[in-house]
């Protein structure tokens, strides 16, 4: 219940909340719209509103709506330095990413009246008050979940397989269930999962397509495992490989990952041993040495 209430929240903190002070934002400052346009991947244009709407708050909203002044947060050697990039998780090369930014930010852009910037900054402080909140909520059932995954039967079994800790380990076993009996198969255990791919045939034609309807909130963790799992398994990454190799897209490939974790999952909890590498991919270690 604790690890379900965790994943609603954080979808709802990175979701429909985090987008909402976007278009605020680019209402708010056209300096903001500049430097949206420069956020670069997905991840960076997900998470730059949030930093927008807390750099937006500090800025004295009386009279300018774009240039910076020395040293202020919005110059180089302020939050948007490369440093700051660093510190956030951005990845490659940095100094090239900040280097938009600050220009946008130093560019003079056009003058709303007081009163409309003083609107735009309270819709702005009512929208981060709401995602401080629910990340101080995401964080406090983090510390409910580590406390109590471990008291259960099969969490040492969860937290071996490759890629799942005990927030992870936790979102799979909530969303299986803990009953040892309940897939009669390590097939109905894929197939509810949405692992697994449904083929269709009729004369010479034949379909293989995934599954439409599924557990949300159960195949956006196995995904999440196999992310990590790849990096941490070679039995994993090889497998991984191979499919990639047959020209199987990304996400084509990781859903065979998960669907082949998941059915080790099913031998380990079924038979009550831990995971183990060389056991769980020896036949495909075997198939890729031929």
């Amino acid at each position: 219940m604790r690890s379900a209430e965790r994943t609603r929240i954080m979808w709802a903190a990175t979701g429909r909340r985090l987008c909402r002070p976007r278009p605020v934002v680019k209402e708010r400052s056209p300096t903001a719209r500049a430097v949206l346009q420069h956020a670069g991947s997905r991840h960076d244009a997900d998470h730059e509103p949030l930093v927008m709407c807390r750099r937006l708050e500090r800025k004295n909203s009386g009279g300018r709506s774009g240039g910076v002044r020395a040293g202020s947060p919005a110059d180089g050697r302020g939050a948007v330095g490369g440093a700051a990039l660093k510190r956030a998780g951005r990845r490659g090369d940095l100094a090239a990413k900040a280097a938009p930014i600050q220009a946008a930010l130093r560019t003079e852009h056009l003058i709303r009246p007081a009163v409309v910037n003083a609107a735009y900054a309270a819709s702005i402080r009512a929208l981060i008050a709401v995602l401080s909140t629910l990340n101080e909520q995401v964080a406090a059932l983090h510390k409910e979940v580590e406390a109590h995954f471990g008291q259960h039967p099969a969490a040492e079994i969860i937290a071996s397989q490759p890629g799942l800790g005990p927030i992870l380990g936790a979102r799979v076993l909530a969303e299986f269930g803990d009953d040892p009996k309940r897939y009669a198969s390590a097939k109905a255990r894929k197939n509810y999962a949405d692992t697994s791919p449904i083929t269709r045939a009729s004369g010479k034609k034949k379909v293989v397509a995934a599954r439409f309807v599924h557990n949300d909130r159960l195949i956006d963790a196995l995904i999440a495992q196999v992310a990590t799992a790849i990096r941490v398994s070679p039995g994993a990454r090889a497998y991984y490989d191979k499919q990639r190799a047959r020209d199987a897209g990304y996400n084509a490939a990781l859903r065979q990952v998960a669907n082949r974790l998941v059915g080790i999952l099913h031998g380990c909890v079924k038979t009550g041993t831990l995971y183990d590498e060389a056991t769980a991919w020896s036949h495909h270690a075997e198939s890729l040495a031929a």
